[in-house]
Formats: C-alpha cells, structure tokens, sequence
C-alpha cells in the first residue's frame, strides 16, 4: 500500500513561527526562533536565502496579495518590509563552471560568479551522500572563495575521487545578506 511522504523537509536551528506560500515566486518564506527569515525554492527544495535582519526571534511573516511585498515582525519590536523582488534580483549568480566531463582521478574546478553586492561568503558544495567517502574536495566543502569586493569574479576548486564513479556535485554561493545561488550542479565519469 502506498504511504503519503512529504515532497520537501526545510529546517531552522530553531522554533519556526510562521510560514507563508508565494505561489507567483513558488517559494516559501519561514520565520523562527533561531533569528533568521528563510525563502526555500518549492520546485527544487534548495533555499534561496537565510537572512538574519532582527535581533530577536522572528516570529510572524505576511505578505501582500501580489507577492511584491512580505513583512516579517520580530520581538525587537521592528517590523520589517520586503520589496520580493528586489532582494531576489541581488542573489549571487553563479555564471559557468569550467571542468573536464571524464578525470582519471582529479580535477581542478574553475568557477565564474556574478554579484551585485559584491559581497560572496562562502562556497557550499555538496556531495551526493552515496559518494561520501570517494570524493575529497581542497579547500573543503565549504570555503570563502575570497572574491569579496568584485562583481564579477572566479574561484577555483580540487576534486579528488578514489575509484571509477560518476560523480555529481551541486554547488552554490552565498553573500554576505544570505542570499544564496541557484545551485549548479556538476557533473562528471572517472574512469
């Protein structure tokens, strides 16, 4: 007999207190405890932001009727308003990403970044969890890719892994607000 799953799970490192579905963006706004107001991407299940603009625990998300707006209430006593569109179009952007399709064993990565802030943070790249174990990556998983201060920019990366695969990485960056990329995922044979 089937069982009912959910489609996606999302988390906080704290109570979530409100959530709103956008169904224009077709995302979902959180808030918790933990202090940050979150968007999650409903068709891939990847988040698109983690912003921390309170210095409490957020606890209340609204939105107006076209999605142009959203406001999220806090215990600083502040309420704070969102143009939705405006912070989506300051998301990082990751542009290309230069690699070889087969490797015998290693491979450096090169990575082409667009920021309108001029302000990426970190590098995330994540591992399909059946690989753990094969892949390595140099400097690590997740790095500051130093490229602060550019809006456009690149960055590179070593992947190494211990026997013959397919290996599938998904990468994204982050600015110094919390907006996230859209991920790119990379994909390549060892032989």
């Amino acid at each position: 007999m089937p069982k009912a799953e959910p489609l996606a799970t999302f988390s906080h490192k704290g109570t979530v207190w409100d959530l709103l579905f956008l169904e224009q963006t077709q995302a979902l706004a959180t808030v918790s405890g933990d202090l940050t107001f979150r968007l999650f991407s409903l068709p891939t299940g990847y988040e698109i932001a983690e912003l921390r603009p309170h210095a409490a625990q957020v606890n209340r998300i609204a939105g107006s009727a076209d999605e142009k707006f959203l406001a999220t209430a806090s215990e600083d006593g502040r309420v704070l308003v969102w143009d939705l569109q405006k912070l989506l179009s300051l998301r990082p952007k990751i542009t290309a990403a230069l690699y070889a399709q087969e490797i015998s064993r290693s491979q450096y990565i090169l990575v082409t970044v667009e920021d309108p802030n001029a302000d990426i943070v970190s590098v995330r790249i994540f591992v399909e969890p059946e690989l753990s174990g094969t892949v390595s990556l140099s400097p690590g998983a997740s790095f500051d890719p130093k490229v602060s201060g550019k809006t456009q920019a690149s960055f590179g990366f070593q992947v190494t892994v211990t026997r013959p695969q397919k290996v599938r990485l998904t990468l994204v960056v982050t600015d110094s607000l919390g907006l996230i990329s859209e991920p790119k995922i990379l994909e390549f044979s060892v032989r």
